[in-house]
């Protein structure tokens, strides 16, 4: 036991002096032999040495992972190219019995954006150069240039997204207009539809809709003589409503305006107050009617009726 105890702490003396004494001997011999400035130059030389070789390491890391991406896209392209002509010549397998191959185009922008539709022809050049011709139902556009669409592509029979800038020719297939700048034809497009008038007007009497609509929901139900008023005050505000159907807008308040509750009423009070005082008093005379039509009141009608009152009319210029 002693001898073993003897052999360890030899073994960790002739360790120390590896690892610590040897190295400072030698530091010392070199100095003499070479100064300082001479063992400064050494040491410049090992990092030198050092960082070439990292350096080499990380750039065949680079050069590889380069080739491996060009060779993927080149397989990619050949697979795309393969089944394009296939289907061609009919001999393409259905795509049931095979899944279909991703392009690089697949895994491109992804919208969201406004909603709008419309039907297009698109030469679309995808991130491995490859030029095909799409046929696709547009869903979505980002209105900015640097974005692009949401759409069905008939091509690949699935909702696909496709940038601005790789589509090298547009054509509305409603029309046959060739499209040079898509983002501002689709916006155009969107706004000239009736879902996005209807959306504009109604925006702009929102707070007014809320409160008429919580003062018919007061008695825990709204009626369709109380829709009908409602609706009448609605078309009086925005004569644009007109050519919209009765329908469509007492289903914008059944289903789209939200049950307030009465702090959320007071808010909508309070953004009204800033209406002129004509239509405040529009305003103020439809929520009375609308409890007019029933033949008794109930007390969260009384008191929404009073609130109004008092602060679209009694002291509506008071903050």
């Amino acid at each position: 036991m002693a001898r073993h105890s003897k052999n360890s702490d030899s073994a960790i003396w002739i360790g120390v002096f590896i690892l610590v004494v040897a190295p400072i001997a030698f530091f010392i011999w070199l100095y003499q032999q070479i100064g300082a400035w001479g063992i400064i130059g050494v040491v410049g030389i090992l990092a030198a040495l050092i960082a070439t070789g990292f350096a080499a390491h990380f750039y065949k890391e680079k050069t590889e992972a380069e080739a491996r991406t060009q060779r993927i896209q080149r397989d990619l392209a050949e697979i795309e190219q393969k089944l394009i002509e296939a289907r061609r010549l009919g001999t393409a397998p259905s795509p049931r019995a095979i899944p279909e191959q991703p392009t690089l185009s697949d895994f491109e922008w992804v919208g969201g954006g406004e909603a709008v539709s419309a039907n297009l022809r698109l030469q679309y050049k995808d991130a491995a150069g490859n030029v095909t011709e799409r046929t696709v139902e547009v869903k979505a556009f980002t209105e900015h240039p640097a974005g692009g669409i949401e759409a069905f592509c008939h091509l690949r029979q699935s909702r696909r997204s496709f940038y601005y800038h790789r589509m090298q020719k547009v054509v509305d297939l409603d029309s046959g207009e060739v499209i040079h700048e898509p983002w501002a034809w689709l916006d155009a497009r969107r706004r000239a539809s009736p879902d996005f008038a209807l959306s504009e007007n109604l925006s702009a009497i929102w707070p007014e809709l809320e409160v008429l609509v919580y003062v018919c929901r007061a008695d825990g139900r709204m009626m369709a003589p109380e829709r009908a008023l409602v609706v009448s005050y609605m078309q009086k505000r925005k004569p644009e409503l007109s050519t919209v159907s009765v329908a469509k807008l007492e289903k914008v308040l059944k289903d789209d305006v939200a049950n307030l509750s009465p702090a959320q009423f007071k808010h909508c009070v309070a953004q009204c107050r800033q209406l002129d005082e004509e239509v405040r008093s529009d305003l103020v005379s439809t929520a009375v009617a609308v409890v007019a039509t029933q033949s008794s009141v109930a007390e969260a009608e009384d008191v929404a009726l009073d609130y109004l009152h008092e602060k679209l009319l009694d002291h509506a210029e008071q903050p």
